[in-house]
């Protein structure tokens, strides 16, 4: 009996591993994790693939390892199917993992072998990637024979081929797969035996020309919607005719799954690579594409009230047992209605509706589909926590533009403060309304750049809030300075400009004012206090970009104003990334050298400085949001109204209130009556699926790092007792904002709080 082995048992391998044993030759399957080789040497493997544990549980000659050179030495014929991801932009494919799988083959110098690679690759991989990677192979071919199989019918796929594709270094290897297929195969395929890169060409050939067929299928249809011709009479017709055929010729809303248009992408690369036009490729793509637009104006043409919308059978490929959503024209006509303003509801099995999420997060409603029987999703699934942020919705909404931006950004290669960058600077002063916005890599190094422009020295004492996160004063303790805490404002959370006088002595260089929870914070009255004790302020506008008091804008009016565009923040990025803002230029120059290491000219360094210059693809990212900075705060704002008119009257419950011209709410902050009720109401809501903040829990000088700058703040430490941020971010859906509502109204029936 001869041996066989086949290294990467993942979907395909193990499929091809388990027919050829079946055929009755002995297999080793190789794979890189142990429990999954366990589950497999166990025969407990489960899966949803048809025909797997069966024939698992009845093969008498197979077995799996995770050792790579047990899989070498038990055959001379080697099977190699692992993973070429689709990796986006140039890499079709990506043959990353199965380049280092072949010099670790290479590192064991192994000899007379044949080893065939099922996986998909780009034409010339192995001629020109693949052989030199084995060159210390004595004897050894490197041959290709990829299959054309669907997941969800692998078993189906394999036993029924139209065709064997072998892409071969010699005959005699093309005849020995020819007898391993003949024993298992129920067809009679036609077995093309090629070089390695005609059978590479041809493989992506193949899938192709069935997309540019299944596009023409897609025009027709759209043509024949538009003029009232039965779509289904018409392209059953052209389909009989033989030249053509019916197969994947007909309506529908898939273009073939994720291998045809991946293939289609990844032969126009390669036609592009032979300087020959790849226009028709191209079309292909695109018009794949508008048909999804048509479906989706036809949908709405045909039910113009219509509001909510159903899809079930979301999976690429309809009546597929396997959780696959890559390439699902019903998602992409799904995301489409949701951007004109509808609701989409997803029904299908739990598998899949985890699959949305993680692609979609809650851009749609869902519901499991089990055993034919709809059932709301259970709250407390882990898949349905309500998290205090995720940016998956405003990705999709905004998909193309910041897809767009983030290229743009590659393709210039200047990847530190570069012209997305300026971009964003320029941005940023129109829109607060200053001469000048210095852009720096996080919040925190916002307000290090600002105090050290202002020339903060080690004895100096800078008043500022004990009610905000540690880095507002802790960068005054880095540079030596003393933070002088002063209580807030009961009403507003922000410092109390009235204390502030208090709190000035000869030693007071000036104030780092708050703008907490998205409110603006009153300035204009610390300026003044300020000009008349000849200090500066700082304001740390991190929450409340965008918020407005005195009819001006946040970060507009200090001397110099601080934000953060950590994810989190109004105007979020995706990462971190800060900003100063100020009118005075000669504060200006200094803070962008101060950056910069202390320099504006390479070499010429006039100022102690910082690297903290910011990333140019937070640049990109920041661009276009704050081209939708107004949409993303209104919706907000309309959130933190929903929470005004729902909790209001709740007597345990004190909900925020509004003082400045524009509340941004970075935070919607409520105070609980019982502050020893907190922890329990967190907790019940956590249970519920609703993760809840705390912001911020003590004090600043109550931190063990601050606790020899104590100050009695009593509203300080109420505040902090008893408050509770409630989730408020701009992608937060009605659905998710009704259900926060009604557990909070449980707890209070409850007695939670």
């Amino acid at each position: 009996m001869n041996n066989i082995s086949v290294i990467g048992v993942g979907r395909l391998g193990l499929g091809l591993a388990l027919l050829i044993e079946k055929a009755g030759y002995n297999v080793c399957g190789v794979d890189i994790f142990p429990d999954y080789v366990k589950s497999l040497n166990d025969k407990t493997y489960k899966t949803k693939e048809p025909e797997y544990e069966n024939l698992l549980k009845n093969s008498k000659n197979f077995h799996a390892t995770t050792n790579l050179k047990e899989g070498l030495d038990f055959s001379d014929t080697i099977f190699i199917i692992v993973q070429t991801p689709n990796g986006g932009g140039d890499k079709f494919y990506d043959h990353s993992i199965l380049s280092n799988l072949l010099v670790k083959i290479n590192k064991h110098k192994v000899k007379n072998k044949d080893i065939i690679i099922g996986c998909t690759v780009m034409p010339k991989y192995i001629t020109e990637v693949g052989k030199v990677l084995i060159e210390n192979c004595e004897n050894t071919t490197l041959n290709y024979n990829p299959e054309f199989i669907a997941q969800g019918e692998i078993i189906k796929g394999f036993l029924n081929p139209d065709i064997i594709l072998i892409g071969a270094e010699n005959e005699s290897l093309g005849e020995k797969l020819e007898k391993i297929y003949s024993k298992f195969v129920l067809t009679s395929p036609r077995y093309c035996v090629l070089t390695p890169l005609e059978a590479e060409i041809v493989k992506i050939t193949i899938n192709g020309f069935i997309t540019t067929k299944l596009s023409f299928a897609n025009m027709m249809s759209d043509v024949c919607d538009n003029c009232g011709a039965d779509k289904y009479k018409v392209l059953n017709s052209i389909g009989g005719d033989s030249r053509i055929g019916n197969k994947y010729f007909r309506p529908g809303y898939s273009f073939g799954g994720p291998c045809f248009p991946r293939d289609t992408i990844a032969l126009k690369q390669f036609v592009d690579k032979m300087e020959i036009n790849s226009d028709l490729l191209t079309a292909t793509t695109k018009y794949n594409k508008e048909h999804i637009k048509f479906q989706t104006n036809q949908i709405l043409r045909e039910n113009p009230d219509q509001e909510v919308f159903e899809f079930t059978g979301v999976c690429y490929k309809e009546d597929s047992k396997i959780p696959i959503i890559e390439e699902s024209a019903k998602l992409k006509i799904a995301e489409n209605l949701v951007k004109k303003g509808k609701n989409v509801i997803i029904k299908d099995e739990i598998q899949l509706i985890n699959e949305c999420k993680k692609e979609y997060g809650n851009l749609f409603n869902y519901e499991i589909v089990n055993n034919s029987e709809t059932k709301t999703h259970d709250k407390k699934d882990e898949n349905n926590i309500i998290y205090a942020y995720s940016h998956k919705n405003n990705y999709i909404k905004y998909k193309t533009e910041y897809d767009k931006n983030i290229q743009n950004t590659i393709d210039g290669g200047l990847f530190i403060n570069g012209p997305a960058v300026k971009i964003l600077e320029d941005k940023l002063e129109k829109y607060v309304d200053t001469k000048n916005a210095i852009t720096v890599s996080c919040g925190t190094n916002a307000l290090l750049v600002a105090l050290m422009a202002l020339n903060v020295k080690p004895g100096d004492e800078i008043i500022t809030t004990p009610l905000t996160w540690i880095a507002t004063s802790e960068v005054i303790c880095v540079l030596g300075a003393t933070p002088v805490f002063v209580d807030i404002n009961r009403e507003t959370y922000n410092i109390d400009e009235n204390k502030v006088k208090e709190a000035i002595t000869e030693k007071t260089k000036g104030i780092l004012a708050v703008s907490l929870y998205g409110q603006m914070c009153n300035i204009k009255e610390l300026m003044k206090t300020a000009k008349e004790h000849d200090l500066w302020v700082v304001e740390d506008g991190a929450q409340s970009f965008g918020s407005k008091r005195d009819n001006k804008l946040s970060c507009s009016l200090a001397t110099i104003s601080c934000t953060s565009f950590y994810p989190t923040k109004p105007l979020g990025g995706w990462g971190n990334g800060g900003a100063c803002f100020t009118n005075d230029d000669d504060l200006a120059y200094k803070m962008r050298c101060i950056r910069n290491n202390g320099c504006l000219e390479r070499h010429k360094h006039k100022f102690i400085g910082l690297n903290c210059t910011m990333n140019s693809l937070q640049g990109a990212v920041l661009n276009v949001k704050l081209d939708h900075i107004n949409e993303s705060l209104n919706n907000r704002i309309k959130i933190a109204e929903k929470y005004n008119e729902k909790l209001n009257g709740i007597e345990n419950i004190e909900i925020p209130k509004i003082i400045c011209d524009k509340h941004v709410f970075a935070q919607y902050v409520i105070l609980l009556k019982n502050k020893e009720k907190r922890n329990e109401f967190v907790e019940y809501m956590k249970d519920n699926g609703i993760i809840l903040g705390v912001f911020y829990p003590k004090p600043l000088y109550k931190q063990e790092c601050m606790k020899q700058y104590h100050r009695d703040c009593p509203i300080t430490e109420e505040i902090c007792d008893r408050a509770v941020s409630l989730i408020c971010y701009d992608g937060l859906t009605n659905k998710e904002q009704d259900r926060i509502i009604s557990n909070i109204k449980k707890s209070f029936k409850n007695n939670i709080i």
